[in-house]
């Protein structure tokens, strides 16, 4: 009878425990809600940089007039100087829409000379979405000029938010899904890859596509560097 009773008093502690960490964890979870509006029904596709001032720099893709993937749409951005616990109420516009039909999707990222790259797709077409790439050296003040990721062949290729990386011998990895070429119909079954470049994006090359069974829908690459020099390739799919 004791050792049960000491079991239900171990198991009540470890439960009581659990809730007390849970809310302290609650405790610091923030929410700010950009929120839409008749002139601009989505804002999606986003990822932070925490600049060396020790502020947090969150791009994001603001739909103009249309909340479709082919609508209007500027890479705009907000501050927080508190650690993302509350962030500038206005607009600061990063890209200005660029392509035939917008710019979206991006993704940051520090390199390892300690530049800030941005990647974002340039969207043209059904048959023209290229991933590019600008470049800051003054902590995300200004920018280059983009250049081309993808400059070998011409499609609509979607380069998701958050997902271009550097790996530990400088190599940048960014995994593509190609849907639809001038010359096909367009697939929900992605052919996936990676280009990758060995000088900081200065030149890029194409990697060999990813081997997917026919039956597979896949799109939304991303990448992670594992250890023993490996890389893992993950996808949105019909199977999970």
């Amino acid at each position: 009878m004791k050792f049960s009773v000491w079991i239900l008093f171990f198991y009540l502690f470890i439960v009581q425990t659990f809730l007390v960490v849970a809310q302290d964890s609650l405790a610091e979870v923030f929410t700010y809600d950009l929120l839409s509006t008749s002139n601009n029904p989505r804002n999606s596709e986003g990822d932070f940089i925490t600049l060396k001032d020790g502020r947090i720099l969150f791009a994001y893709t603001r739909f103009v007039s249309s909340i479709n993937d082919d609508g209007p749409a500027q890479i705009m951005g907000r501050f927080s100087t508190d650690g993302g616990k509350t962030w500038s109420e206005k607009d600061h516009l990063i890209v200005d829409r660029e392509g035939e039909q917008n710019v979206m999707s991006v993704s940051f990222l520090r390199l390892q000379n300690d530049d800030i790259a941005l990647f974002y797709l340039l969207n043209n077409s059904s048959a023209d979405c290229i991933p590019v790439m600008r470049i800051s050296k003054d902590e995300a003040q200004s920018w280059s000029e983009p250049q081309l990721v993808i400059s070998d062949q011409k499609g609509y290729f979607v380069l998701n938010n958050d997902r271009v990386i550097q790996l530990k011998n400088g190599r940048l990895l960014v995994p593509v899904s190609l849907h639809k070429t001038p010359n096909s119909e367009w697939s929900n079954r992605g052919e996936i890859r990676c280009y990758f470049s060995d000088d900081n994006g200065n030149s890029w090359n194409r990697g060999q596509f990813v081997p997917i069974p026919e039956d597979v829908i896949s799109q939304e690459p991303g990448v992670v560097e594992l250890k023993g020099d490996r890389i893992m390739i993950y996808f949105r799919a019909n199977y999970g």
